[in-house]
């Protein structure tokens, strides 16, 4: 009696396998999609409203597609974000390589200075100007010191032209022309005393200078520069100081005659070259300088005309330029004469004058004049 059933044994077995196939879809469509099996409950309930059973169905599916298409929707923003982040990241790697790239492309190579010292001494009063030529930039300021062992020891500024080379002032001996042996020393302080454009290519710390003269500074470790020259000068060649300045001549007897190149025709050329250029200007310079102060000279090397006589086999340089003279309204013309050695370290200035002013004429313009008629 125990194992009574209600119904054939097939027809129980059949009841049952579909109540657990039901179950399954039940659970199934639970995790998988909830509103689904929320439906079917809602419609199958009658104790609840019908507006209740139709708002909490609309709940569950609403609840289901924001899960559903939220998840998407910050899937594709993770998606777009991972995206952009990677492309970021290879921008941003690609221009710090193209940076490295180009800093390595534009750093200055470095330089091996180069120095070199040349004298130019006024045969007319012993006094040494120095012409320092160096492969440093364009604007580098070096100390010259000049000193002997008998303790006389002057200094002055070169400040490195366009061309290469820098000249200081005239250098005596209180006044007497330099006599003997005598040591030059060039150097180049701290180069972040140096101006912008010259730090841009030695450095900040001088990392971009090699050779023979640079050194380390002992208290910063940056690079300068220094080197030693030697000279001889004997005074006996400087001849009276005072010989041919004239104070203040009549009227110049170059203020109504034709430019020096022209007077000198086919014997003559203009100097156009930047190695001589730099030295006459500053000779010129020199000369004017001890007559009148406050003369603001032109930068340009375009600014000034040389004629070179060589026909007279002299080596005789007669300069022009158009100058600002204070305390003048109206700008002069300046003209020089001056005769220097061929080796270019001796010279002698034969004349000056400024406007219609003569300060000195040894007769080397007349000569000129009279050697070309």
């Amino acid at each position: 009696m125990a194992q009574e059933y209600n119904g054939n044994d097939s027809g129980g077995t059949e009841n049952a396998k579909p109540k657990k196939k039901r179950l399954w879809l039940w659970v199934l469509g639970w995790i998988c999609i909830f509103p689904v099996p929320l439906t079917i409950l809602m419609l199958r309930n009658k104790k609840l409203n019908k507006g209740v059973r139709i708002a909490i169905i609309a709940i569950g599916w609403i609840i289901y597609l924001a899960a559903i298409f939220g998840g998407n929707s910050s899937s594709k923003t993770d998606e777009t974000t991972a995206a952009e982040t990677t492309v970021a990241e290879t921008t941003t790697a690609q221009e710090t390589t193209e940076k490295a790239t180009e800093a390595t492309t534009e750093a200055p190579s470095g330089i091996d200075v180069t120095l070199e010292v040349k004298p130019n001494v006024n045969t007319e009063d012993g006094t040494v100007l120095f012409g320092v030529t160096t492969n440093l930039p364009e604007g580098t300021k070096l100390m010259v010191t000049v000193s002997n062992d008998n303790g006389y020891t002057a200094q002055d500024t070169a400040t490195i032209l366009a061309n290469g080379t820098g000249y200081t002032a005239e250098f005596s001996d209180k006044g007497d022309a330099l006599n003997g042996d005598y040591n030059v020393n060039v150097s180049m302080s701290l180069p972040k005393l140096q101006a912008e454009n010259v730090q841009e290519v030695i450095g900040a710390n001088g990392e971009n200078i090699t050779g023979q003269y640079v050194q380390k500074d002992d208290t910063t470790g940056a690079n300068v520069v220094s080197g030693d020259f030697k000279f001889t000068f004997d005074s006996s060649q400087a001849a009276d100081p005072t010989a041919g300045r004239a104070e203040y001549a009549e009227e110049s007897p170059i203020a109504e005659s034709e430019s020096a190149a022209d007077a000198a025709g086919e014997w003559s050329h203009y100097v156009n070259d930047d190695k001589h250029m730099g030295n006459y200007v500053a000779i010129m310079q020199k000369a004017v300088d001890y007559y009148i102060s406050g003369v603001k000279w032109p930068w340009g090397f375009d600014e000034y005309s040389f004629v070179d006589y060589d026909s007279t086999g002299s080596g005789t340089i007669a300069g022009t330029a158009h100058v600002e003279v204070k305390n003048v309204t109206e700008k002069q013309d300046v003209f020089v004469i001056f005769t220097i050695t061929p080796d270019g370290e001796r010279y002698t200035v034969n004349s000056v004058s400024v406007g219609d002013k003569i300060y000195q004429d040894d007769g080397k313009l007349q000569s000129l004049l009279s050697a070309f008629q």
